[in-house]
């Protein structure tokens, strides 16, 4: 049985960089949510529930993000630390399209 392959160097760099930035982010991603219900004044339509509900899940991804890369490095799956760091992006593409529904 083969030892498992390190994680390389460079990924704990970014992955503490990464979880610094979230802990930064994560005050303006909690107002956001706070503040999400106040887009139903300009009236409810699909776009804005799709806003709403897509401002709401931004602290629960600034959250979840570091803590699913920081699983990925210690269980040694440079793939999974990779796709964790990368929900951020996954949620900002939601937020364009559902931006233009």
């Amino acid at each position: 049985m083969q030892a498992p392959v390190p994680p390389p160097r460079w990924l704990l760099v970014v992955l503490i960089v990464y979880t610094i930035a979230c802990m930064a982010a994560l005050f303006p991603a909690g107002m956001m949510a706070l503040f999400s219900p106040m887009l139903s004044d300009a009236g409810l339509n699909t776009s804005v529930w799709a806003s709403i509900i897509g401002f709401m899940v931004a602290p629960l991804i600034v959250i979840a993000s570091p803590i699913i890369g920081w699983i990925g490095y210690a269980a040694r799956t440079t793939s999974v630390a990779i796709v964790g760091m990368c929900m951020p992006v996954a949620w900002l593409s939601y937020m364009v399209v559902a931006s233009y529904l």
